[in-house]
């Protein structure tokens, strides 16, 4: 399925299917990467599919309101928009995503624009843990469809093995500010994950967090 589409941003153009993280620092600059959603929305072969818990999805609703003259609940009652919330367990999210692509492949749409929101630490959303293999899955799951997914990861907000083992080994392709690049850190396949986790996640999360705890206490590793 391997072709190239305008991202919509810095005049860059990804394969299909892609998987991209968006690292950002506050919804300032998000509102400007929002224009990787355009395309999408205006199009008539094309759809966009906003993932998250569902007080982000309103809010990133709000924000496509605010930049455009689109009537938004149109666009949602044609499916035009399509809004995929959270659940339980890493399964059944991959199983709602699935069906909302699915549905959407069934209508004949050519490309999907999916800008996703995880709900890290919602007690509604599986643990971490859970989610960082989820996100080392994603590759995989939407191998066979037409979507350009776009993950994003607020820097303020996140701890940093969340950053590091979420966003920066899962992602072929991450965004800083104004540039795209392949990701040099990126574990594929098999390499990515053991027993359904990403590989190593557990030692070096372990190791991270122990670098902090000595740091914090005053203490250099090593010593």
């Amino acid at each position: 399925m391997q072709k190239s589409e305008p991202l919509g941003l810095f005049d860059q153009a990804v394969e299909v299917p892609s998987h991209i993280c968006l690292f950002y620092y506050d919804d300032a600059e998000l509102r400007e990467r929002l224009a990787f959603l355009e395309p999408g929305l205006e199009a008539p072969d094309e759809a966009v599919v906003l993932f998250g818990p569902e007080p982000r999805l309103r809010q990133i609703l709000g924000y496509l309101a605010d930049a455009s003259e689109r009537d938004i609940d149109r666009d949602l009652a044609d499916g035009k928009i399509v809004l995929v919330e959270g659940a339980p367990t890493a399964d059944e999210i991959l199983s709602n995503i699935g069906a909302a692509l699915d549905a959407l492949v069934a209508r004949h749409v050519r490309l999907i624009r999916f800008l996703g929101f995880i709900g890290w630490q919602d007690p509604d959303w599986p643990p971490t843990d859970d989610l960082l293999a989820f996100e080392a899955n994603v590759n995989r799951a939407v191998a066979n469809y037409p979507v350009i997914t776009v993950c994003t990861y607020r820097l303020t907000d996140l701890p940093g093995p969340t950053l590091i083992f979420g966003g920066i080994q899962t992602h072929p392709l991450t965004i800083i500010g104004e540039t795209l690049c392949e990701n040099p850190h990126y574990l594929a396949g098999p390499a990515a994950a053991v027993g359904g986790r990403p590989h190593g996640l557990h030692a070096d999360a372990a190791s991270l967090e122990n670098v902090r705890l000595l740091r914090e206490s005053g203490d250099e590793p090593g010593r």
